[in-house]
């Protein structure tokens, strides 16, 4: 098993790997939040890991061995940075945030569309207007 602690960019995560017996590769991302102090490492791993190797996993690899050929080490890191990749399981209010905000986008995308085809047309009503004074002459 082996536990690595990493910042992705905006949260510090913990990324724990574990091979159980059936020679399956177990991938479970954990994000912490704000980076852990050695107490909040420590609690994790005595208290939330025992139930997560029981349950909870993101991502299982199969280690396909052919003959006595196992998988080479390139290949199980690109397997792994895939699952990681991966996006977590976000909160109902996270998600419901990211609905708002897609939300305001398009309503604020209709809202540039609609006030560009309207001074559009209102450059295009006083040209007509232009060509029509023209017409007339003095």
């Amino acid at each position: 098993m082996e536990l690595t602690i990493y910042f992705d960019g905006q949260y510090w995560s913990g990324l724990v790997k574990y091979q159980d017996t059936e020679g399956r590769l177990r991938v479970h991302r954990h994000v912490f939040g704000a980076e852990p102090n050695d107490q909040e490492v420590y609690r994790f791993v005595y208290e939330q890991l025992p139930e997560i190797i029981e349950t909870d996993w993101h991502g299982t690899i199969t280690l396909e061995e052919q003959g006595n050929r196992k998988i080479s080490p390139k290949r199980m890191q690109r397997m792994l940075q895939r699952q990681k990749s991966k996006p977590i399981l976000s909160t109902k209010a996270q998600l419901a945030m990211a609905e708002q905000r897609e939300a305001q986008k398009q309503e604020r995308k209709h809202k540039s569309r609609d006030k560009k085809l309207e001074k559009k047309q209102l450059v295009f009503e006083k040209k007509q207007q232009k060509r029509l004074e023209k017409r007339k002459g003095h």
